[in-house]
């Protein structure tokens, strides 16, 4: 049994596609948490287990490490956490809202 592709039917659907997700992707805009904020809600976290993984960069939160934690209670890397924050202010785990700029 051989399978064909029919390249014709599907050029207009891909275009379609395409056209969609730009759409889409104008619409989607990445919002810096606000610098008080990150300041202000990350907390400072010591006597993690060995068990805590930091979900930005998947590696293991040693107990050396500067963990920080967020209002939601998410544990991360300090310098993971607050680089993502400075992309966006949304928790990478649960999408807890840090506040954001009112320039934005």
């Amino acid at each position: 049994m051989t399978t064909r592709y029919n390249d014709d039917d599907d050029s207009e659907t891909d275009e379609e596609d395409i056209d969609g997700w730009m759409e889409i992707d104008d619409q989607i805009r990445f919002v810096p948490a606000s610098k008080s904020s990150i300041e202000a809600a990350l907390k400072n976290v010591s006597g993690l287990g060995n068990n805590s993984e930091c979900a930005i960069c998947l590696e293991k939160i040693k107990g050396e490490e500067l963990a920080k934690s967020m209002p939601c209670g998410h544990v991360y890397h300090g310098d993971c956490i607050v680089e993502w924050l400075e992309t966006s202010h949304l928790c990478p785990l649960c999408r807890y809202a840090m506040p954001i700029d009112e320039s934005h």
